[in-house]
């Protein structure tokens, strides 16, 4: 079986509960990086572009269309960052390396790249884009 970029993740269930399939990182949003020296930690907050097919009883009553992740890098090293822009799109990936995991965000506005020991689901929720609603009905 192929490995996902879910299988990175410590507590992977938080998103295995929600996706019957793990979800693309290629085009994703990135709203925010957060540096923490504690740790060190880094948090990635971006949107996916799939909507989960099981999908929370209240993501479903508030009529949401959009899905959020926040995931937290443990014990970072090499960490680097480049460009930043209102639209930070690109793709997210994740590699084994010697010492952990080799993890890059690579889009036109903005690369970043760093090694984690680990990655966590910091956390996930659903919203409701309405600018997606006007792209679907535009």
């Amino acid at each position: 079986m192929k490995m996902t970029w879910i299988d990175y993740l410590g507590n992977k269930l938080a998103v295995d509960s929600v996706y019957s399939a793990a979800p693309s990182l290629v085009d994703v949003r990135l709203h925010e990086v957060r540096l923490h020296q504690d740790g060190p930690r880094v948090s990635l907050r971006l949107d996916l572009n799939d909507f989960p097919d099981n999908p929370p009883r209240k993501w479903v009553v508030g009529k949401f269309n959009r899905t959020q992740l926040t995931l937290v890098l443990i014990d970072i090293s090499d960490f680097q960052m480049t460009g930043w822009s209102l639209n930070n799109i690109g793709d997210l990936t994740f590699d084994k390396c010697n010492v952990g995991i080799r993890v890059k965000f690579a889009g036109p506005s903005l690369r970043i790249e760093c090694t984690a020991r680990f990655i966590e689901v910091e956390k996930i929720s659903g919203y409701c884009d309405s600018d997606a609603i006007t792209r679907q009905t535009g």
